[in-house]
């Protein structure tokens, strides 16, 4: 293994996502894991699935994965008295409709987060709440946190008080995605590396070499390289 590269959500940007490939000289020996959202608002969700489901590549589960496994949880529940049914939006549904049944394995396998110690992070798909043990929290802030209310309450909308990661104190670092804005987010102990790439902005990698231990802050800029988005797909 040379490489980790880490890449913020792609959202069914597929062509912005092989030239990011291109451009980082991606090879079969580098580790490539995914922050969640590969699915979803973008031009070609399934042609982004059938390419990191080829690599081999680690994806942590995140909030549009989460639905569309809830509704075919719902649907296979169908029968039963107590199943709540979950409603997906059009451009969720058709993803789901296309899916065959070995993707519904593949995306079941995504983990809420990756820890990789011998870089000192750790990989989730939206963050966490500080001071709770990774173990304690809750599955909906994995994947959905945005900030924190006074009471240091986890927020989901970014009518809050204070960014998570701006009250975190590792280690481990955390990077994350989920929280789209159209530059990388930089805290002492967490970096967002979904810089909008659906909205119009970029998508963006973070790529450590071999055993290299991440730096803190604003240091990390150095790790980052971005592909520009080719179109507005989505309004942000």
């Amino acid at each position: 293994m040379e490489r980790t590269i880490i890449v913020g959500d792609v959202h069914g940007c597929y062509k912005e996502l092989t030239y990011l490939l291109k451009t980082i000289a991606y090879k079969p020996s580098d580790r490539l894991i995914f922050v969640g959202d590969l699915i979803a608002r973008g031009p070609d969700s399934l042609g982004v699935l059938k390419l990191v489901r080829e690599i081999g590549a680690l994806v942590v589960r995140g909030n549009h994965e989460e639905k569309l496994l809830l509704w075919r949880t719902s649907q296979e529940d169908s029968n039963d008295y107590n199943s709540k049914s979950v409603e997906l939006l059009p451009m969720h549904l058709a993803i789901a409709q296309a899916l065959t049944e070995e993707d519904w394995m593949w995306m079941h396998s995504f983990p809420l987060w990756y820890a990789l110690p011998e870089h000192e992070l750790l990989v989730v798909h939206a963050g966490l709440v500080p001071g709770i043990t990774l173990a304690c929290q809750d599955r909906k802030v994995l994947l959905s946190i945005r900030g924190l209310t006074e009471e240091k309450k986890p927020c989901y909308n970014k009518n809050h008080s204070q960014w998570w990661g701006r009250a975190y104190k590792g280690p481990p670092h955390i990077v994350f995605g989920h929280n789209a804005f159209f530059e990388p987010q930089f805290h002492p102990w967490a970096t967002g590396i979904d810089t909008a790439c659906v909205y119009g902005g970029m998508l963006t990698a973070m790529v450590l070499q071999k055993e290299q231990v991440i730096p803190r802050g604003q240091a990390v800029k150095k790790l980052l390289i971005s592909q520009s988005s080719m179109g507005v797909y989505y309004p942000y």
